[in-house]
């Protein structure tokens, strides 16, 4: 792995893992169509559009492996108009895919969701379970998995699927669960849980998926899917972990109905890429301790998305920041 072609660099697990590859002395070009979150550390950002074959095929000439990682990700604004998650999720892969294989690119990672197999009663789903997404935004996953394998079948181009339980970790902006209930505890606000806060989810700690990425660019099986899971927590109890962390009244936590459709349980099984010899590194505690005490030490960076989420022009711009602050893996 010489040169990277990274598309969603900008986003959360892109930015975590700018950080890590160029650790490890790869050559990145970032192809991002947002670059207001920008690290200072990665100074080769192509700004393009995934859905343009033009530019990505200009930025992408050269590289040796293909990571995508752009997606629109929210389920509940899937629901609300899906419109932008069938053109980012769909087409966009679709685009990466034929440019990657008309420029010979020797590997090509596709970071899917453990969302795609639905509701989980019991146990966890292994990579040859039936895909049943509930949502446009897991339909669209589906979807650009389904595009990836069949480039493999009809090209036998070299792809590689990841499929993720909820990834968390510091420098996640704070429209996503974990950052809403960090961020809201700091200031003393009400921790918004939904429903009953049963719904289950496996978590994972950027720091471990980014090391996931590239066990499997190194050692994954091309044609083959892997799940990638954490520990099971509900949504209440990783909002009392929160509370705890930060020494906070349980008091905070503030039932919110919410009528959109949710699984109620998402659970993968990972045996398979524990085959080749990756496995969770951080325990979901000391991973919590460590993105809490993160998002305590970086609010003047946060508090700009909350403020222009409200309506409230920022004090001043959205900085860049520094990768390097974003993980340390040892």
């Amino acid at each position: 792995m010489r040169k990277v072609f990274l598309s969603g660099g900008t986003g959360f697990i892109g930015q975590n893992l700018v950080s890590f590859l160029l650790k490890n002395g790869v050559e990145i070009v970032n192809f991002a169509n947002q670059t207001r979150q920008a690290s200072n550390a990665n100074r080769n950002i192509v700004k393009g559009d995934i859905c343009d074959s033009l530019s990505v095929e200009n930025a992408m000439d050269g590289c040796d492996v293909v990571i995508n990682l752009a997606a629109e990700s929210s389920a509940s604004k899937s629901m609300t108009d899906s419109r932008n998650f069938m053109r980012t999720n769909v087409t966009g892969a679709s685009v990466l895919l034929e440019s990657a294989r008309k420029l010979g690119v020797k590997k090509f990672f596709q970071m899917g969701t453990d969302q795609v197999y639905g509701n989980c009663e019991k146990g966890g789903f292994s990579e040859n379970a039936a895909l049943n997404p509930t949502n446009p935004y897991s339909a669209s996953k589906a979807a650009a998995d389904l595009i990836a394998l069949s480039y493999f079948r009809t090209y036998d181009f070299p792809v590689v699927i990841a499929r993720s339980s909820i990834v968390f970790g510091p420098c996640q902006r704070p429209e996503k669960l974990l950052p809403v209930f960090i961020t809201n505890a700091i200031r003393k606000k009400p921790l918004p849980v939904y429903n009953n806060g049963l719904y289950r989810r496996q978590w994972i700690f950027v720091a471990d998926i980014c090391e996931a990425i590239v066990t499997l660019l190194e050692k994954g099986k091309p044609g083959e899917v892997y799940n990638t899971g954490g520990t099971e927590k509900t949504n209440l109890e990783v909002a009392k972990s929160v509370l705890k962390i930060l020494g906070k009244s349980v008091s905070l936590i503030s039932h919110v109905k919410d009528d959109k459709f949710y699984d109620m349980r998402y659970a993968v099984d990972t045996a398979k890429i524990g085959r080749l010899g990756w496995k969770p590194r951080f325990s979901f505690e000391d991973a919590l301790s460590n993105t809490v005490e993160w998002y305590k030490n970086n609010e003047s960076w946060w508090a700009k998305f909350i403020e222009k989420s409200q309506g409230i022009k920022p004090r001043t711009s959205v900085r860049l920041f520094n990768s390097k602050k974003c993980l340390r893996i040892s």
